[in-house]
């Protein structure tokens, strides 16, 4: 398991005037049942809360990919909001709503990709032709239901903190009080199970 990245992103607009504060975490691959994982979140929280009380106050915080290590696990998205995601809002006073989150390879489910075989040669095929054709793939009702099928639980949790993915290959978070969007694409989706490991190996 690799350990966890954070970062803390200061960004100015000099045209503007405007500055946001960013906490960037990525690669928490939550998973239950693990002593370094118990270790780890609690660390993270306790430095966000060293962060918080030293004055730095974020605007958002973002996860960017693989919150969890394998969201074919039952009720796994559920326990990293419970475990980690609510009580780090709580640390620094925001809403559910001020999480930005973009999915990985470890968000995309193997079940899925086996259940859904058919609809990723086919969107693979697509993806090889021609962009006119992929635009075209991407409005078909079958390949729509398996975007949303690889990463299901994610959207849910996304949903839960105030963001519908409407389009399940990329959203776009917009703040209009800010004057700032972030977008968050799936990168992974015509990808094979094994292109998936192939993927977490480097």
């Amino acid at each position: 398991m690799e350990p966890t990245r954070t970062n803390r992103d200061k960004l100015q607009s000099e045209k503007e005037g405007l500055t946001l504060r960013l906490i960037h975490i990525t690669d928490l691959h939550f998973t239950r049942g693990n002593a370094f994982q118990k270790a780890l979140t609690a660390s993270l929280l306790v430095d966000a809360k060293t962060l918080y009380d030293s004055g730095f106050a974020p605007d958002f915080v973002l996860f960017s990919g693989d919150l969890v290590n394998n969201p074919d696990e039952a009720g796994i998205y559920k326990e990293c909001e419970e475990a980690v995601i609510r009580p780090l809002l709580d640390v620094f006073r925001l809403a559910p709503s001020q999480l930005i989150l973009c999915p990985g390879n470890h968000d995309v489910s193997h079940r899925a990709l086996k259940e859904w075989a058919d609809e990723r040669t086919k969107l693979a095929g697509a993806m090889a032709a021609s962009q006119s054709r992929l635009d075209q793939h991407l409005t078909l009702a079958p390949t729509v239901a398996y975007a949303r099928a690889l990463s299901e639980d994610f959207f849910d949790l996304s949903r839960r903190c105030g963001h519908i993915w409407i389009n399940p290959f990329a959203h776009c978070y917009n703040f209009p009080k800010q004057r700032v969007s972030f977008v968050s694409p799936i990168a992974v989706t015509a990808v094979e199970p094994k292109g998936l490991r192939l993927i977490a190996g480097n």
